[in-house]
């Protein structure tokens, strides 16, 4: 373990050291929910006005509505990518889940869209042109890949990931 300055023990090597031998031991036994095949169905973000981010998605990402659940100051608008609404409800990946934010919703901390690009410098160029901001510019991720991270227009976070 190392240690601190003042040569007391570090606890942020331990804390990274407990984290690292709690990850080997989940990795190291399939859990019950493994055997189950469990898949990602979506990823929800909130939003002041759902549908007008649903429609910055679709202008930068090419996301397609492919339903919409309305109720009292409630909206949640469901989307895939495809080449056209068919195409994106017919598209067996994970949709992405666009709600109105409710008021005492906390925002922040790490969770975020990551949405997989075929070239990161013009997606997030494409992005910002659509109404995003740059939160971090492109940088290699090792192993042949890049990512960016930018802001959409409700401030919900969004890492663009594809090849260097």
């Amino acid at each position: 373990m190392t240690t601190h300055p003042r040569g007391r023990p570090n606890r942020s090597a331990f804390a990274a050291l407990a984290g690292l031998a709690a990850v080997a031991a989940i990795i190291g036994s399939p859990s019950p929910a493994a055997a189950q095949e469990v898949k990602l169905r979506a990823v929800r973000i909130a939003a002041a006005d759902p549908a007008k981010l649903a429609e910055f998605y679709t202008a930068a990402f090419g996301f397609r509505e492919i339903r919409r659940i309305a109720g009292d100051g409630f909206l949640e608008v469901i989307m895939k990518t495809g080449s056209d609404s068919v195409a994106a409800a017919a598209n067996p990946d994970a949709s992405l889940v666009i709600i109105t934010r409710p008021p005492d919703l906390q925002m922040g901390g790490l969770g975020h869209v990551i949405l997989g690009v075929a070239d990161v410098s013009d997606s997030l160029d494409h992005a910002v042109e659509k109404g995003a901001s740059r939160f971090r510019d492109p940088k290699p991720a090792g192993g042949g890949a890049a990512y960016a991270f930018l802001k959409d227009p409700e401030g919900n976070q969004v890492e663009l990931l594809g090849p260097d």
